[in-house]
Protein backbone atom coordinates (compact mmCIF):
# COMPACT_ATOMS: atom_id res chain seq x y z
CA UNK A 1 0.00 0.00 0.00
CA UNK A 2 1.45 3.38 -0.59
CA UNK A 3 1.99 6.11 1.79
CA UNK A 4 2.49 9.38 0.41
CA UNK A 5 3.43 13.42 1.46
CA UNK A 6 2.82 16.05 0.17
CA UNK A 7 3.87 19.72 0.94
CA UNK A 8 2.41 21.95 -1.28
CA UNK A 9 2.17 26.25 -1.72
CA UNK A 10 -1.03 28.19 -1.56
CA UNK A 11 -2.80 27.99 -5.01
CA UNK A 12 -0.98 24.68 -6.36
CA UNK A 13 -4.16 22.47 -6.54
CA UNK A 14 -4.05 20.64 -3.42
CA UNK A 15 -8.16 20.04 -3.32
CA UNK A 16 -7.83 19.05 -7.13
CA UNK A 17 -4.94 17.05 -6.35
CA UNK A 18 -7.18 14.85 -4.20
CA UNK A 19 -10.37 14.82 -6.05
CA UNK A 20 -8.69 13.51 -9.60
CA UNK A 21 -7.19 10.44 -7.22
CA UNK A 22 -11.14 9.88 -6.24
CA UNK A 23 -12.91 6.97 -8.06
CA UNK A 24 -16.77 5.52 -7.70
CA UNK A 25 -14.83 2.45 -7.70
CA UNK A 26 -12.97 2.86 -3.81
CA UNK A 27 -14.35 4.00 -1.06
CA UNK A 28 -12.10 7.04 0.04
CA UNK A 29 -12.08 9.05 3.67
CA UNK A 30 -11.25 12.82 3.54
CA UNK A 31 -10.62 14.20 7.25
CA UNK A 32 -9.94 18.00 6.83
CA UNK A 33 -9.32 20.25 9.80
CA UNK A 34 -11.44 23.76 8.95
CA UNK A 35 -14.95 23.90 8.32
CA UNK A 36 -13.76 26.03 5.68
CA UNK A 37 -12.17 23.53 3.97
CA UNK A 38 -14.74 20.80 4.67
CA UNK A 39 -17.59 23.07 2.62
CA UNK A 40 -14.79 23.67 -0.60
CA UNK A 41 -13.82 19.61 -0.76
CA UNK A 42 -17.38 19.14 -0.71
CA UNK A 43 -18.42 21.31 -3.13
CA UNK A 44 -15.86 20.76 -5.16
CA UNK A 45 -16.60 17.29 -5.48
CA UNK A 46 -20.13 17.93 -5.91
CA UNK A 47 -19.41 19.79 -8.41
CA UNK A 48 -17.56 17.62 -10.48
CA UNK A 49 -19.78 14.32 -9.97
CA UNK A 50 -21.99 13.39 -7.68
CA UNK A 51 -21.60 9.81 -7.81
CA UNK A 52 -18.33 10.42 -6.33
CA UNK A 53 -19.56 12.49 -3.39
CA UNK A 54 -21.64 9.50 -2.68
CA UNK A 55 -18.40 7.08 -2.97
CA UNK A 56 -16.66 9.43 -0.59
CA UNK A 57 -16.52 10.31 3.19
CA UNK A 58 -15.66 13.47 4.13
CA UNK A 59 -15.21 14.90 7.96
CA UNK A 60 -13.41 17.44 10.04
CA UNK A 61 -10.55 15.94 12.07
CA UNK A 62 -12.19 16.15 15.36
CA UNK A 63 -15.80 14.66 14.18
CA UNK A 64 -13.77 11.62 12.86
CA UNK A 65 -12.03 11.02 16.05
CA UNK A 66 -15.53 11.57 18.23
CA UNK A 67 -18.09 10.13 15.70
CA UNK A 68 -15.98 7.40 13.76
CA UNK A 69 -13.09 6.23 16.23
CA UNK A 70 -14.91 6.82 19.94
CA UNK A 71 -18.76 6.04 19.26
CA UNK A 72 -18.32 2.53 18.19
CA UNK A 73 -16.15 1.33 21.11
CA UNK A 74 -16.26 3.24 24.05
CA UNK A 75 -19.64 5.16 23.61
CA UNK A 76 -21.27 2.84 25.79
CA UNK A 77 -18.54 2.57 28.81
CA UNK A 78 -17.87 6.00 29.12
CA UNK A 79 -21.22 7.71 27.50
CA UNK A 80 -19.40 11.30 27.67
CA UNK A 81 -21.37 13.99 25.84
CA UNK A 82 -19.14 15.57 23.44
CA UNK A 83 -15.57 17.49 23.29
CA UNK A 84 -14.26 20.50 25.80
CA UNK A 85 -12.63 22.84 22.91
CA UNK A 86 -11.73 25.47 25.36
CA UNK A 87 -7.14 25.53 26.17
CA UNK A 88 -6.85 24.95 30.14
CA UNK A 89 -3.75 24.82 31.77
CA UNK A 90 -3.27 21.37 33.08
CA UNK A 91 -2.31 20.23 36.61
CA UNK A 92 -0.60 17.02 35.33
CA UNK A 93 -2.61 13.69 36.93
CA UNK A 94 -1.58 10.86 36.03
CA UNK A 95 -2.91 8.92 33.04
CA UNK A 96 -4.72 6.23 35.09
CA UNK A 97 -7.18 8.95 35.89
CA UNK A 98 -9.98 9.60 33.89
CA UNK A 99 -9.88 13.25 35.15
CA UNK A 100 -6.78 13.60 32.52
CA UNK A 101 -9.25 13.22 29.37
CA UNK A 102 -12.43 14.50 30.72
CA UNK A 103 -14.22 17.88 32.05
CA UNK A 104 -17.85 18.07 33.20
CA UNK A 105 -18.25 14.68 30.79
CA UNK A 106 -16.38 16.12 27.73
CA UNK A 107 -13.41 15.11 26.41
CA UNK A 108 -10.32 17.28 26.34
CA UNK A 109 -10.05 17.75 22.49
CA UNK A 110 -6.13 17.60 22.85
CA UNK A 111 -6.17 14.33 24.41
CA UNK A 112 -9.00 12.79 22.44
CA UNK A 113 -6.25 10.55 20.48
CA UNK A 114 -4.39 9.51 23.65
CA UNK A 115 -7.45 8.47 25.48
CA UNK A 116 -8.42 6.10 22.15
CA UNK A 117 -4.92 4.78 21.73
CA UNK A 118 -4.68 3.29 24.98
CA UNK A 119 -7.80 1.73 24.49
CA UNK A 120 -8.79 0.70 21.27
CA UNK A 121 -6.28 2.10 18.71
CA UNK A 122 -6.54 -1.27 17.27
CA UNK A 123 -10.28 -1.56 16.70
CA UNK A 124 -9.75 2.24 15.06
CA UNK A 125 -7.26 0.68 12.51
CA UNK A 126 -9.19 -2.92 11.49
CA UNK A 127 -12.41 -0.01 11.17
CA UNK A 128 -10.69 2.11 8.88
CA UNK A 129 -9.21 -0.76 6.62
CA UNK A 130 -12.36 -2.47 6.54
CA UNK A 131 -14.31 0.70 5.36
CA UNK A 132 -12.04 2.43 3.32
CA UNK A 133 -9.54 1.41 0.44
CA UNK A 134 -8.25 5.55 0.78
CA UNK A 135 -7.68 7.67 3.49
CA UNK A 136 -6.34 11.39 2.11
CA UNK A 137 -5.43 13.82 5.06
CA UNK A 138 -5.76 17.47 3.84
CA UNK A 139 -4.19 20.34 6.24
CA UNK A 140 -1.60 18.04 7.96
CA UNK A 141 0.01 21.03 8.95
CA UNK A 142 -2.48 22.00 11.42
CA UNK A 143 -2.63 18.44 13.28
CA UNK A 144 -0.16 19.34 15.94
CA UNK A 145 0.18 17.53 19.28
CA UNK A 146 -0.86 14.67 20.49
CA UNK A 147 -2.55 14.63 17.41
CA UNK A 148 0.45 14.56 14.93
CA UNK A 149 1.11 11.20 16.92
CA UNK A 150 -2.37 9.76 15.12
CA UNK A 151 -1.07 10.58 11.86
CA UNK A 152 1.88 8.04 12.40
CA UNK A 153 -0.30 5.31 14.39
CA UNK A 154 -2.63 5.83 11.39
CA UNK A 155 0.02 5.49 8.98
CA UNK A 156 0.59 1.56 10.01
CA UNK A 157 -2.60 1.06 8.25
CA UNK A 158 -2.64 -1.55 5.22
CA UNK A 159 -4.60 0.94 3.02
CA UNK A 160 -3.57 3.84 0.70
CA UNK A 161 -2.80 7.14 2.44
CA UNK A 162 -2.12 10.14 1.15
CA UNK A 163 -1.04 13.26 3.11
CA UNK A 164 -1.34 16.75 2.46
CA UNK A 165 -0.61 20.01 3.02
CA UNK A 166 1.39 23.36 3.16
CA UNK A 167 3.24 23.55 6.07
CA UNK A 168 4.08 27.72 6.01
CA UNK A 169 0.00 27.54 6.53
CA UNK A 170 0.58 26.21 9.73
CA UNK A 171 -1.78 28.83 11.77
CA UNK A 172 -3.89 26.18 14.09
CA UNK A 173 -2.73 23.46 16.22
CA UNK A 174 -5.21 20.96 16.64
CA UNK A 175 -3.93 20.30 20.49
CA UNK A 176 -1.64 21.09 22.03
CA UNK A 177 -0.51 19.50 25.55
CA UNK A 178 2.41 20.29 27.12
CA UNK A 179 5.74 19.59 25.50
CA UNK A 180 4.24 16.95 23.55
CA UNK A 181 5.44 17.51 19.74
CA UNK A 182 6.48 21.12 21.03
CA UNK A 183 9.33 21.56 18.32
CA UNK A 184 7.59 19.92 15.32
CA UNK A 185 7.43 22.90 13.17
CA UNK A 186 10.44 24.72 14.31
CA UNK A 187 12.64 23.21 11.18
CA UNK A 188 11.05 22.46 7.68
CA UNK A 189 13.43 19.96 6.77
CA UNK A 190 12.96 18.03 10.20
CA UNK A 191 9.20 18.08 9.63
CA UNK A 192 10.03 15.81 6.34
CA UNK A 193 12.45 13.44 7.75
CA UNK A 194 9.72 12.39 10.78
CA UNK A 195 7.52 11.03 7.52
CA UNK A 196 10.41 9.96 5.89
CA UNK A 197 11.53 7.49 9.15
CA UNK A 198 8.12 6.55 8.91
CA UNK A 199 8.20 5.41 5.26
CA UNK A 200 6.36 8.68 3.44
CA UNK A 201 7.45 8.86 -0.23
CA UNK A 202 7.83 12.72 0.61
CA UNK A 203 6.95 15.11 -2.56
CA UNK A 204 7.81 18.78 -2.27
CA UNK A 205 7.89 19.52 -5.68
CA UNK A 206 4.35 18.26 -7.27
CA UNK A 207 2.06 21.36 -5.91
CA UNK A 208 5.18 24.16 -5.50
CA UNK A 209 3.79 25.97 -8.26
CA UNK A 210 0.64 28.41 -7.52
CA UNK A 211 -1.99 28.64 -10.23
CA UNK A 212 -4.04 31.28 -7.80
CA UNK A 213 -1.78 34.32 -7.40
CA UNK A 214 0.10 36.73 -9.32
CA UNK A 215 3.44 36.71 -10.40
CA UNK A 216 4.00 40.05 -8.50
CA UNK A 217 2.46 39.12 -5.75
CA UNK A 218 4.39 35.31 -5.69
CA UNK A 219 8.15 37.53 -5.70
CA UNK A 220 6.67 39.45 -2.73
CA UNK A 221 5.94 36.48 -1.31
CA UNK A 222 8.55 34.64 -1.66
CA UNK A 223 11.20 38.01 -1.28
CA UNK A 224 9.85 39.65 2.31
CA UNK A 225 8.73 36.32 3.68
CA UNK A 226 10.74 34.21 2.69
CA UNK A 227 8.74 31.44 1.76
CA UNK A 228 9.23 29.89 -1.97
CA UNK A 229 6.10 30.38 -3.97
CA UNK A 230 5.94 30.71 -8.11
CA UNK A 231 3.66 31.50 -10.62
CA UNK A 232 2.56 29.55 -13.64
CA UNK A 233 -0.50 31.05 -14.95
CA UNK A 234 0.69 34.22 -16.81
CA UNK A 235 -2.96 35.15 -17.36
CA UNK A 236 -3.29 36.14 -13.62
CA UNK A 237 -2.32 39.94 -13.13
CA UNK A 238 -1.95 41.80 -9.69
CA UNK A 239 0.33 43.53 -7.90
CA UNK A 240 0.57 44.24 -3.98
CA UNK A 241 -0.24 47.64 -3.09
CA UNK A 242 0.34 49.49 -0.13
CA UNK A 243 -2.15 52.45 0.48
CA UNK A 244 -1.17 55.88 2.78
CA UNK A 245 -2.80 58.19 1.30
CA UNK A 246 -6.40 58.42 3.32
CA UNK A 247 -8.88 59.09 -0.37
CA UNK A 248 -7.56 56.01 -1.61
CA UNK A 249 -7.77 53.97 1.44
CA UNK A 250 -11.31 54.78 1.81
CA UNK A 251 -12.13 53.74 -1.82
CA UNK A 252 -10.66 50.28 -0.98
CA UNK A 253 -12.35 50.22 2.62
CA UNK A 254 -15.72 51.22 1.45
CA UNK A 255 -15.20 48.36 -1.56
CA UNK A 256 -17.57 45.71 -0.70
CA UNK A 257 -16.01 43.54 -3.57
CA UNK A 258 -12.93 43.96 -1.85
CA UNK A 259 -12.31 41.31 1.98
CA UNK A 260 -10.75 42.87 4.49
CA UNK A 261 -8.39 40.18 6.67
CA UNK A 262 -7.20 41.74 9.98
CA UNK A 263 -4.80 40.28 12.35
CA UNK A 264 -7.20 39.72 15.17
CA UNK A 265 -10.46 41.20 16.18
CA UNK A 266 -12.54 41.64 12.58
CA UNK A 267 -15.70 40.82 14.12
CA UNK A 268 -15.72 44.33 15.53
CA UNK A 269 -15.72 45.72 11.97
CA UNK A 270 -19.16 43.59 10.70
CA UNK A 271 -19.47 41.51 7.73
CA UNK A 272 -16.62 40.72 5.12
CA UNK A 273 -14.04 41.38 7.94
CA UNK A 274 -11.82 38.15 8.92
CA UNK A 275 -8.68 37.22 10.74
CA UNK A 276 -5.80 36.13 8.59
CA UNK A 277 -5.84 32.59 9.58
CA UNK A 278 -9.27 31.98 9.20
CA UNK A 279 -9.72 32.20 5.28
CA UNK A 280 -7.33 29.81 4.79
CA UNK A 281 -9.16 27.00 2.49
CA UNK A 282 -10.91 29.93 0.80
CA UNK A 283 -10.24 30.68 -2.52
CA UNK A 284 -12.68 32.81 -4.13
CA UNK A 285 -11.57 36.46 -3.83
CA UNK A 286 -10.51 38.37 -6.26
CA UNK A 287 -8.62 41.29 -4.64
CA UNK A 288 -7.52 41.25 -0.49
CA UNK A 289 -6.87 43.97 1.89
CA UNK A 290 -4.64 42.96 4.10
CA UNK A 291 -4.63 45.49 7.56
CA UNK A 292 -1.32 45.64 9.02
CA UNK A 293 -0.86 45.49 12.93
CA UNK A 294 2.28 47.31 14.47
CA UNK A 295 4.60 44.07 14.28
CA UNK A 296 3.80 43.76 11.00
CA UNK A 297 4.37 47.38 10.02
CA UNK A 298 7.66 47.20 12.43
CA UNK A 299 8.93 44.32 10.23
CA UNK A 300 7.80 45.60 7.04
CA UNK A 301 11.15 45.58 5.30
CA UNK A 302 11.71 41.96 6.09
CA UNK A 303 8.71 40.02 7.01
CA UNK A 304 10.22 36.84 7.72
CA UNK A 305 11.40 38.24 10.83
CA UNK A 306 8.37 38.39 12.03
CA UNK A 307 7.18 35.33 14.31
CA UNK A 308 6.41 31.89 12.46
CA UNK A 309 3.07 32.51 13.74
CA UNK A 310 2.42 35.69 12.27
CA UNK A 311 4.30 35.07 9.30
CA UNK A 312 2.39 32.02 8.70
CA UNK A 313 -1.15 34.08 9.11
CA UNK A 314 0.02 36.83 6.99
CA UNK A 315 1.37 34.35 4.24
CA UNK A 316 -2.40 33.13 4.34
CA UNK A 317 -3.72 36.55 4.12
CA UNK A 318 -2.16 37.30 1.27
CA UNK A 319 -2.32 34.05 -0.97
CA UNK A 320 -6.27 34.51 -0.41
CA UNK A 321 -5.83 36.78 -3.89
CA UNK A 322 -6.26 36.19 -7.25
CA UNK A 323 -5.33 39.33 -8.33
CA UNK A 324 -4.36 42.70 -6.07
CA UNK A 325 -3.17 42.68 -2.43
CA UNK A 326 -3.51 45.90 -0.91
CA UNK A 327 -1.69 46.86 2.34
CA UNK A 328 -3.06 49.64 5.00
CA UNK A 329 -1.38 50.69 8.28
CA UNK A 330 -3.91 49.90 10.90
CA UNK A 331 -3.14 53.29 12.18
CA UNK A 332 -5.06 54.28 9.70
CA UNK A 333 -8.24 52.61 10.96
CA UNK A 334 -9.44 55.62 13.18
CA UNK A 335 -9.94 58.41 10.34
CA UNK A 336 -12.12 56.05 8.62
Amino acid sequence: MGKKLILATAGSGKTKYLIDRLSTSYNTLIITYTNNNFENIKNRIISVDEELFNSTIIMTYYSFLYNFCYKPFLADEYMFSGIDYKRYKFDYKTKSSIEFYVKNNKLYHNRIFLFLQERCLNDIKVRLESHFDNLFIDEIQDIAGRDFNFLIEISKIKINLCYVGDFYQHTFDTSNDGNVNKTLFDNYNNYINIFDRNGFECDTTSLSVSHRCAKNVCNFIKNSLGINIVNSNKNISGDVIFLDEINKIKNIWNDNNIVKLHYNNSDKFGQNHFNWGEVKGVDCYKDVCIILNKSTVKHIDDLSKLSNQTKNKLYVAITRSRNNVYFINDMFLDRL
